[in-house]
This record gives C-alpha cells, structure tokens and sequence, in this order.
C-alpha cells in the first residue's frame, strides 16, 4: 500500500522489539486487568493511525494532519459526554498550569511523530513510537513505586531497547 521495504536486520528489530513489548506488558493480565484489554486496543489503532498518518503525510502538512486528528476529540466528543458543562469546568478547575505544560508537550511529541513518519519507514516510525512504553514502565518503577514484576519489567524494557537498536542501526 505505501510502497515501502524492509530489509532482514529492520524484520529481526522488530520482532526483538515486540518480544520485549511483550514481557515487560505482562499478556498473561490480558485477561484480567482491563487497563491491559485497553492498552492493546489502544496499541491496535495506533497502528491503524500510524498507516493514515504516513498516508497522508505526502498530501498535507503536519500542521493540518494534526487539526483534522484533533477535530473529532476536541470538537465532536465533547457533544456525547454526560455533564460536560461540569465535567469541562472541573478541567480548568485544578492543576492548570502541569496541564497545559503536557498539553503542549503531546502536542510537540504528536508533530514530530507526523513528521517522522513523512521522512521514515511506518514501520520503523510506529515501532519506535509505541516501544516508547518503556519509559513508561521506568516511570511506573521510579516514580509510582510500581514493583511487582520489577525484573519482568526491566527484562522487557532491556530486550526493546536492543530491539530498536537493531532496528534504527540497520543498514
């Protein structure tokens, strides 16, 4: 569909790079953690995402892309929440400046993901931006004080990295 070729070292990353998604995203809790069921879907779409971004990417500008992705969560959600007047109000209520400081920063991460994905291969580009989960897990270690499976976490997190090294340093 988008024209694009691996070759056998970006093939070998990737797996390398999903084997370590896998251990360090336990999907033994699929069945019973809902935040997992969610967080794969999520994964899923992405992906879907990632295919509509590179697609579009040689026919708009970032700016634009991220406008029309933007458009339905800001403007069209909205309509179907229960108490949105509420439920908006009690955003602006606390914490607003720790809010729009990560606002901006998705925002930022989002643009450079579009343009990365215009310059890259959507595979590469997509791997390399959801196996940075582990940063993610790193923070749930460090910061949240999440220790259950440390080493599983840590052995997943260890075996993406050497994933997208292999991935990123193919020639």
């Amino acid at each position: 569909m988008l024209g694009e070729t691996l070759h056998a070292q970006e093939y070998i990353g990737i797996l390398i790079l999903l084997i370590g998604i896998v251990i360090a995203g336990a999907p033994h809790k699929l069945t019973s953690d809902k935040g997992m069921r969610y967080a794969y879907l999520f994964a899923f779409i992405g992906a879907l995402n990632a295919l509509t971004i590179k697609a579009a990417s040689s026919l708009f500008s970032p700016a634009f892309i991220m406008f029309a992705m933007a458009t339905p969560s800001v403007f069209i959600l909205p309509l179907f929440m229960r108490n949105r007047k509420q439920q908006i109000g009690v955003l602006f209520n606390r914490n607003l400046y720790p809010k729009i400081g990560v606002s901006l920063l998705n925002a930022g991460s989002f643009y450079l993901y579009v343009i990365a994905q215009s310059f890259g291969p959507v595979s590469i580009v997509q791997s390399v931006y959801q196996s940075m989960m582990i940063i993610s897990v790193l923070a749930g270690i460090l910061i949240l004080n999440e220790r259950d499976d440390m080493m599983r976490k840590l052995s997943g997190t260890a075996i993406t990295i050497a994933g997208i090294l292999v991935m990123t340093l193919a020639k």
